[in-house]
């Protein structure tokens, strides 16, 4: 008995040809099944299948981890050859060999980011739906704080900091750190870092003077934010840059601008770069209630992304010479009855940027004594896409002048240009001050739908005024805002 015992214990053990035992024996002679599964003892192939005299197979057999396909149980576990998740961290040990994924995330999936701090490296900010590092729309989406115009995020290391303190900050010499800040802008301009973070306050800072080549990005705590950081001088534009030699390239982001009403006005922005080399950007930003221009440019390359430009006397935006992008502004109120000045937008010689120039704006309720409301294209021919284009103050019928074309632009119904690429309906907006599309159930949002959402297949944008992703939906939305 005992020996016919001993016979069938070596039979399926050591008599079994695919019988292992870990680290003292190898599967090299069991052909086809290199692996030893050590809670079985049996050699088994990468797919888990055995295959003896049992007719045993795991649930999941790997090799490494790059049998494991599956983003829930992206690792393979050594010892039993089965997929399991990844153990949290970023990085993870167990990420280490998932190309460009080298963060656990909550769900045991290997993930490129799972926080912003997982993207700061790069510049850029976590989107936690697909976890993948994106290029920022706002501050609160990158690590240091600053997401700057060109939707890159600031480094820690970059930071030079700026806050008057509501009025309580004093005197020039001062370290620029976030323990002892600049008061001014204007101080930070010598400092070796290249972002420059300015404080909301409720003491409006100092106008932004620049002329000299440098090159700077300020950012600020956003448009709306209480308190803003606001730029205002008597008598100064809200922010100045004017270079005459060398090159120039500088940024605002998330300020508030005023140009002064006294004398003849100044502009809330005024940009010069005839001589020079001038890239100027501003973006999520708001200009409003200047004596001049929203905006006056001369020479520059200038962006200007996701802003509000609106009740400035003089007028909207004037550009002169250079090159434009212009897109998801709202520009609006701007101009006077009583002077003559500048519509909504005017481009004068100025040329879109190439593949974009001005698409994706809002250009409503403008005014001017004479001439043109909306948007005058002057001497070159300008296209003007995606935009919605209504209720400016026109003369003999028509918004615009001069050599516009047009793609995909709500002209509103009482336009009597006959261009082509002219939509003749009325989008509604939220409030006489507020012109974002109105969405709520009704007769306003049957008319938006039917202008203006989801309307376009493609766009020039991955984002709105307000910094939502476009497009909400399967296609863009025409005008300055996306529809929730």
């Amino acid at each position: 008995m005992g020996l016919g015992l001993g016979l069938v214990g070596c039979w399926d053990t050591k008599a079994n040809s695919l019988y292992c035992d870990g680290v003292a024996a190898t599967c090299q002679h069991a052909a086809g099944r290199p692996y030893c599964n050590i809670a079985r003892h049996e050699c088994e192939a990468a797919d888990g299948s055995v295959g003896d005299l049992l007719a045993v197979d795991s649930a999941a057999g790997c090799a490494d981890d790059s049998g494991c396909t599956s983003a829930a149980t992206p690792v393979c576990d050594k010892a039993s050859h089965t997929c399991r998740a990844c153990q949290a961290g970023s990085p993870s040990a167990d990420c280490a060999g998932a190309a460009g994924k080298p963060v656990c995330s909550t769900s045991g999936a290997c993930v490129e980011c799972a926080s912003n701090g997982d993207c700061a490296a790069q510049g850029k900010s976590c989107e936690l739906t697909t976890f993948t590092c994106v290029a920022c729309n706002a501050n609160i989406e990158c690590a240091s704080g600053a997401c700057r115009a060109d939707h890159v995020c600031a480094a820690a290391s970059d930071l030079v900091y700026v806050d008057n303190k509501n009025g309580a900050c004093s005197g020039t010499s001062h370290a620029g750190t976030a323990g002892d800040p600049y008061c001014q802008v204007n101080d930070a301009f010598a400092a070796t870092g290249g972002t420059i973070l300015v404080a909301g306050s409720g003491t409006q800072y100092g106008s932004i003077s620049i002329t000299t080549p440098v090159t700077k990005a300020i950012v600020g705590p956003g448009r709306d934010a209480t308190p803003a950081a606001t730029f205002f001088t008597i008598t100064k534009p809200g922010m100045i840059v004017s270079v005459t030699t060398g090159s120039a390239d500088v940024s605002g982001t998330g300020i508030v601008l005023n140009g002064s009403s006294s004398g003849a006005g100044a502009a809330g922005l005024l940009g010069f770069g005839s001589g020079a080399t001038v890239k100027l950007a501003l973006t999520r930003s708001l200009i409003t209630s200047s004596g001049g221009d929203g905006v006056d440019s001369t020479g520059c390359a200038i962006t200007l992304d996701a802003n509000e430009i609106t009740s400035n006397h003089g007028g909207g935006v004037k550009l002169s010479g250079g090159t434009y992008t212009v897109t998801n502004n709202i520009i609006a109120g701007n101009g006077n009855t009583l002077s003559g000045g500048v519509p909504g937008f005017s481009a004068d010689t100025a040329a879109g940027a190439a593949g974009v120039g001005f698409a994706f704006n809002t250009v409503t309720k403008n005014m001017t004594s004479a001439g043109v409301g909306g948007i005058d294209c002057s001497v070159l021919p300008h296209t003007i896409t995606a935009s919605i284009v209504t209720g400016n103050t026109t003369v003999g019928g028509t918004q615009f002048a001069s050599a516009c074309t047009f793609t995909n632009v709500v002209a509103g119904s009482i336009e009597t240009s006959p261009a082509m690429g002219l939509v003749k309906l009325d989008p509604t907006y939220v409030s006489t001050s507020n012109f974002r599309l109105d969405m709520t159930a009704g007769p306003a949002a049957t008319a938006n739908n039917a202008c203006c959402v989801d309307q376009l297949a493609t766009g020039a944008t991955d984002h709105d005024i307000d910094s939502n992703r476009r497009p909400v939906r399967v296609k863009w939305d025409i005008g300055a805002f996306e529809a929730p």
